[in-house]
């Protein structure tokens, strides 16, 4: 008879990286997933939600509905992780857990940088309730200036400008999503507004990281929405009501009723105080089998951990995370076999960008498409990247429709 202990994998994170740690592994081994949320957040659509294309019930699952029997899950927040006691201590609820294999998949935070007031005004677009926020806060926006309170040159109420900060891909895709919302909630509704959307990047183009097609295809269909691109602005300062921006060697102030930060991400504050080797931008340095370089039985993958061995674009990517997951399951169980690790080798699988609430775009095999063929093949993409077979079943029948119609804005108010 078999009187081995079962080995205890505790995973901190419940990102792409964690939860695919988690359903790779369970079977012979005690799996704890610890997130200080209670639903795994399908980043990638985190743009439909916002503009009502889906709901929360389906890109925004419990972790008790897609873990495996067996695999447990706790709901709290990590406050202190003992490499040499191989112990996890829990700020909230209060407890201890002890781990022979550790998975660091804690993902990263916003960083607003130095710019004065970013943090007070402008708002980030990363969890489910900073869409909620964005809604309510467009929302206000429009009715302060269609019931004249907010501007006291009749002119100015009828301008209705907003911000996003950063051209990533992030700061791409809700600025197309926020542009055609409008745009349409300003022609059903009959409002006397001008919308002025306007993307601040401080390099010299939009999606640095995305080959050159990708890039112009996505630029096209942002001047079709009425997108300004402002590029090599620095922004250095954000009000309620307006941004600073160094441009040329010269500062300029932009009015931004609404301002939305996608600026730059840093690794996760618990991250300072492992005492492992880190790079600066405060990301775990691991090896290429992602097990970190000061103790073999701790992995770290995803946001929180810097492998040398990664393309650029991959950088910061959900298809990333869902790569190493798979590597580290695999690692894990070589490790307690005895076998020997694999090191990664992750490939760019293509990308695909949300460009309103009627278009995409998507990057395969060195082609670029758009449109609502795009749009659609982006969902059909994200089909098979759903958690577990039951999610997707449960939420294929939308996906591969299109969603529902955008839910317009001032429904709210």
């Amino acid at each position: 008879m078999n009187t081995e202990r079962k080995k205890r994998i505790v995973i901190v994170g419940g990102g792409f990286g964690g939860l695919f740690c988690a359903l790779n592994l369970g079977g012979n081994h005690i799996v704890t997933l610890i997130d200080p949320t209670d639903r795994f957040l399908f980043t990638p659509m985190l743009y439909e939600y916002f503009s009502g294309e889906f709901e929360a019930r389906q890109i925004a699952p419990r972790y008790t509905e897609l873990l495996p029997e067996g695999t447990g899950f706790l709901h709290g927040k990590v406050n202190a992780i003992d490499f040499n006691a191989q112990s996890v201590v829990l700020e909230a609820p209060e407890e201890t857990l002890d781990y022979d294999i550790l998975i660091l998949a804690m993902g990263s935070v916003v960083n607003f940088g130095d710019v004065e007031g970013a943090a007070q005004y402008a708002l980030p677009f990363r969890k489910i309730e900073d869409a909620g926020m964005l809604r309510m806060r467009l929302t206000a926006a429009i009715a302060e200036r269609i019931n004249g309170r907010k501007a006291s040159a009749p002119a100015l109420n009828k301008i209705l400008p907003v911000t996003i900060i950063g051209g990533n891909t992030n700061g791409v895709e809700i600025a197309a999503k926020i542009a055609e919302l409008l745009r349409a909630t300003v022609k059903q509704r009959e409002l006397p507004l001008q919308i002025q959307t306007t993307i601040v990047e401080q390099g010299d183009t939009i999606l640095p990281e995305s080959g050159q097609k990708l890039r112009l295809k996505a630029t096209e269909v942002l001047k079709q929405l009425d997108i300004t691109i402002l590029p090599r602005a620095k922004t250095v300062k954000v009000t309620p009501v307006s941004i600073d921006v160094e441009r040329n060697e010269r500062w300029e102030t932009l009015g931004s009723a609404v301002t939305v930060w996608t600026g730059g991400i840093q690794a996760n504050p618990l991250v300072h105080h492992l005492h492992t080797p880190a790079n600066q931008a405060g990301q775990i340095l691991t090896w290429p089998t992602l097990q970190i370089q000061t103790h073999n039985n701790v992995f770290a993958l995803g946001d929180a951990a810097h492998c040398a061995n990664v393309e650029p674009s991959l950088h910061g990517t959900a298809q990333l995370a869902f790569q190493q997951a798979q590597l580290v399951a695999d690692n894990v169980s070589s490790l307690l076999s005895g076998r020997t690790l694999a090191s990664g080798k992750f490939k760019d699988i293509g990308e695909t960008l949300s460009l309103g609430t009627s278009s995409g775009a998507v990057a395969i095999g060195g082609h670029v498409i758009t449109g609502r063929v795009a749009r659609l093949a982006r969902f059909a993409a994200f089909l098979g990247r759903l958690p577990t077979w039951y999610h997707r079943l449960k939420v294929a029948p939308e996906l591969l429709t299109g969603g529902n119609r955008p839910k317009l804005l001032l429904d709210e108010a």
